[in-house]
Formats: structure tokens, sequence, C-alpha cells
């Protein structure tokens, strides 16, 4: 017995399918390129889907669908860089306690410099 699906979001999400279904308007992108979704079924229609990453069975008829693949690259959590920039922070605000009149005139002292370009992982080039 086949299906009809519409508008749903299966980002990264498994569910099951029938052979001959038809699915409109949905998301099935995933996170892995070539991600064999729906194995073994056959002549299923996809209508204006996201298909990022989703292997096509030569069988599947796609119209208007968006489909590519592309691994999905994840950047560091943000409280882990939040944290780094707190701490050249911290740096800074150290350096201003300690001569206010440099802090003032943005001197930075060579192991100051050095401190913050460990801490956020820049490039002295960066800091300038």
């Amino acid at each position: 017995m086949s299906h009809h699906i519409e508008n749903k979001n299966y980002n990264n999400k498994p569910f099951e399918v029938s052979d001959g279904s038809t699915i409109i308007d949905c998301n099935l992108s995933q996170k892995k390129a070539h991600t064999t979704l729906f194995a073994g079924k056959k002549n299923l229609k996809f209508k204006r889907c996201n298909l990022h990453n989703v292997e096509i069975d030569p069988s599947w008829k796609v119209e208007k669908c968006l489909s590519f693949h592309a691994d999905v690259v994840e950047e560091p959590e943000i409280d882990e860089k939040l944290e780094r920039v707190k701490e050249a922070i911290g740096t800074i605000q150290e350096v201003a306690d300690l001569d206010p009149n440099k802090a003032k005139q943005g001197i930075l002292s060579q192991s100051t410099k050095k401190a913050i370009i460990e801490v956020l992982g820049i490039t002295a080039e960066d800091l300038q």
C-alpha cells in the first residue's frame, strides 16, 4: 500500500514508507553524504523536497527537489568560543589593572599579545 506524505520535517529522522509512496514538500536532509534512506523501496515519488545527502534510487522520481551531497562540518560549540573570548578579556583586564596608561593607549606587551593569541587561537596579524 503506497502512502501520500506532505509537509513533514524528517531531518535526520528515520521513518518508513511503502513502495510507490509520494512524498511532497518534506525535509529529508541528512548529515552524512550518500545516506541510504528507504532501503529497497522502489518507485517513490518526491516533489519539492529537500533531499540533501540522500542517495537517490534509480527507480525514484524526483521533481523540483534539492538534491546534493556534502558532509556537514560542525563548528566548535559557541560556548567554547565564548569561554576563549572571556579568557582574553580577562588577560586584557589584567594588563589594564597593572598599567592603565599603556592599556588606554592600546599598548600590549609581547607576553600579553602571546597570551591573547593563544587563548583566542588567532594569529598575530589578527591582533593588530
